[in-house]
């Protein structure tokens, strides 16, 4: 088991991509998991951003750069998608500025949900890393022509913030009322006040 105290796993993942990755034959290769992360945060928010998080992460290696990049664009899809159909959060999907990719991405993808107080929320993430993780870290394989090419890499995911856009989108100062696809059953809690003094 490997724990590292990190910002994401792109990293982590190249150091086994370099195990399992030898030949065309081993691509694509997906990889899924749930981690907890840890970030230095100055300022928190509950589900939002805080110090630890619950992350759904992937990451890909593909043997040309059309299929990394249908694999960030198809994830990006998946997670609008959910957001959507499941927590019943209008989102719009886009693409980041360079200067918001992240940090040795090609381009990435998000989606953004607009939340009551009139701030978007960036609700996922799918990257296109290229080869720049690739060529780092010297992560080839053998094509079909007998030739050493690096793989091109994706990485994917959505956090507990989803948890929060969700929150921050059916609830308000009267309480939160969950979208049906996530909770079917609604239940509403009536508190019994028996003196004035046990009001809060």
């Amino acid at each position: 088991m490997i724990q590292l105290l990190r910002q994401s796993y792109d990293c982590g993942c190249c150091c086994l991509l370099l195990q399992w990755v030898q030949s065309y034959r081993d691509l694509p290769l997906l990889l899924n998991q749930w981690a907890n992360v840890h970030r230095w945060e100055m300022r928190t928010r509950p589900f939002v951003r805080t110090l630890e998080f619950l992350w759904q992460e992937g990451h890909t290696a593909h043997a040309s750069p059309e299929e990394a990049e249908a694999e960030a664009l198809a994830m990006v899809q998946l997670y609008a998608q959910f957001a959507v159909t499941q927590a019943a959060m209008p989102v719009v999907v886009g693409r980041k500025s360079k200067l918001e990719s992240f940090a040795g991405a090609n381009v990435t993808y998000t989606i953004e949900a607009m939340m009551g107080d009139k701030k978007a929320l960036q609700a996922g993430t799918s990257h296109n890393l290229g080869t720049n993780f690739a060529v780092a870290f010297n992560t080839q394989f053998v094509d079909e022509q007998q030739q050493l090419r690096h793989v091109h890499q994706t990485s994917w995911g959505v956090s507990t913030r989803m948890i929060g856009g969700i929150i921050m989108t059916h609830g308000d100062d009267k309480g939160l009322r969950l979208p049906p696809n996530v909770a079917p059953y609604q239940v509403v809690i009536v508190p019994i006040v028996r003196k004035d003094t046990d009001r809060a």
